[in-house]
């Protein structure tokens, strides 16, 4: 459980340690000047955030090289796993 205090503003960052769990968010509330009672706690909304990183290595690329010497061409087929 994360809890943020005193927040004036609308909008909360949170560490996220597992970039590709799924997290369950929920807000309750409160008058900022300490009186009444907590809300109740909102459904939770849950979300998945992606790992955005680059990958360590790229795909495995294979070629192969077909030509035609007398018509100067040359084709190749590129080959990925």
């Amino acid at each position: 459980m994360y809890e943020v205090y005193d927040a004036k503003s609308k909008s909360v960052s949170l560490p996220v340690p597992d970039l590709c769990a799924v997290y369950a968010v929920q807000v309750r509330c409160k008058r900022l000047d300490g009186l009444g009672y907590w809300s109740n706690w909102s459904n939770p909304a849950y979300t998945v955030v992606m790992d955005i990183k680059v990958p360590m290595r790229g795909p495995e690329f294979w070629r192969i090289i077909n030509g035609d010497t007398m018509k100067k061409e040359k084709n190749v087929t590129l080959l990925w796993k």
